[in-house]
């Protein structure tokens, strides 16, 4: 495991993390510093208060700052919107998603044929006039901004026709497809804010290469393993520190606790307050308000 410390200077989070780390609990206002600092360190702009006060925030993965230059960052969110990405604007993803697939050499002779068709159309309307016109070579920012993407299975579709896991699971295959193409790019630093977070998402994440993900939860999911969950409250407690867990929970009664029984012991813990039970509506409120 890799130890990933997100501090300014003055605040520090340190998670041990594989590939995913679930930020799992309902302290929104800690998870809300967490992905300020995470945007600030990819996106830097200064301000009078951060300068005065010396806040300068810094991602290090064992100890070695992480190059923001080299590495990609990108939000998936509930707040994502499928129609304003397909005017592919110079912050989608799907800009990048079809930037990479122009370079695709298997499209370079169909591109080369409406190259020299437009060179031909320009030729002939120079043709015995005053006014005369020019035209660049076709590259892919050309092209791109000619070609209108739209989504479709066998139905032309948008937003509102997809579910709210369908538009989360497309944010991901669109990094993955950049991923597939695009080998300047190091490592991909995702943070993940949704209020559905499936197995099929797990699954599709965890597919993801080179990758640093952070995953903001409030209910505990079967493929959370107890190494990949930070406890947010009003204490944070990254329950891949087993010394740490150790220290705090290794004594029961007087009596030492196995690891294995202080691991056992907050998983219980986790899947009791974090389950998201299911609310029966109209049947509670039958049964318990008459």
């Amino acid at each position: 495991m890799n130890k990933i410390t997100i501090t300014d200077g003055n605040v520090i989070y340190n998670f041990l993390i594989d590939k995913c780390k679930c930020l799992l609990g309902n302290n929104s206002i800690e998870k809300h510093k967490i992905k300020q600092l995470i945007k600030l360190y990819f996106n830097p702009v200064k301000s009078e208060y951060r300068t005065e006060n010396n806040l300068k925030p810094k991602i290090l993965i064992d100890g070695k700052e992480l190059n923001n230059k080299s590495t990609f960052y990108i939000e998936i969110s509930d707040k994502y919107s499928l129609n304003e990405e397909c005017k592919l604007g110079s912050k989608s993803i799907l800009l990048k998603y079809f930037e990479r697939k122009l370079e695709d050499y298997s499209y370079f002779d169909t591109i080369n044929t409406i190259d020299i068709l437009f060179q031909s159309l320009i030729e002939e309307l120079n043709e015995e006039d005053s006014f005369k016109l020019e035209f660049d070579s076709l590259s892919s920012k050309i092209l791109l901004k000619i070609l209108k993407p739209y989504f479709a299975l066998e139905e032309q579709m948008d937003e509102y026709d997809l579910s709210l896991e369908d538009l989360i699971i497309q944010q991901i295959r669109i990094i993955k497809y950049i991923q597939e193409k695009d080998h300047t790019i190091e490592k991909y630093f995702i943070y993940v804010d949704s209020k559905i977070i499936s197995k099929q998402i797990i699954n599709e994440l965890n597919s993801l290469k080179n990758s640093i993900i952070l995953i903001n939860d409030t209910i505990w999911k079967e493929q959370y393993e107890l190494k990949d969950i930070v406890l947010v409250e009003d204490t944070i407690l990254d329950c891949a520190d087993f010394d740490l867990m150790y220290g705090y929970f290794g004594e029961n009664n007087g009596e030492l606790l196995t690891l294995k029984e202080v691991n056992n012991k907050i998983m219980k813990y986790i899947k009791h307050f974090y389950k998201g039970n299911r609310i029966d509506l109209i049947n509670d409120i039958n049964k318990h308000f008459l």
